[in-house]
């Protein structure tokens, strides 16, 4: 059964590929994943407002994941009927969402870590 969580979690893992399909090494792929758990828990850690939090968060986006595809594979077949000035404006919209709602459900782990 694909639920919610597991489909966002597939969706951002595959999108923390390289977007340019160059294979990492078991290595390469670790260390992003601890600088991306890293960044995170930086995150949850600096004490800032809520608003400095989820800023933070869509540039921690920005900097793992494609964000671009994961709007357009949300979007699903609406995505090749609208004009690329309507894309990059759900895009926009899309990453503010999202950083947002996982900006506040890091909050709650202040204190802790991922």
């Amino acid at each position: 059964m694909i639920t919610r969580r597991s489909f966002v979690f597939t969706t951002f893992g595959s999108a923390l590929l390289p977007s340019t399909g160059v294979a990492v090494t078991p290595n390469a792929a670790q260390a992003m994943v601890e600088s991306l758990v890293r960044d995170v828990n930086d995150v949850i850690a600096s004490g800032a407002s809520e608003t400095a939090m989820i800023t933070r968060f869509g540039q921690i986006l920005d900097r793992y994941a494609d964000v671009p595809t994961i709007a357009r594979y949300c979007l699903g077949a609406d995505a090749r009927r609208v004009t690329d000035a309507e894309l990059s404006r759900y895009t926009t919209a899309f990453q503010g969402s999202i950083a947002a709602k996982y900006g506040r459900r890091f909050r709650e782990f202040v204190g802790g870590e991922v």
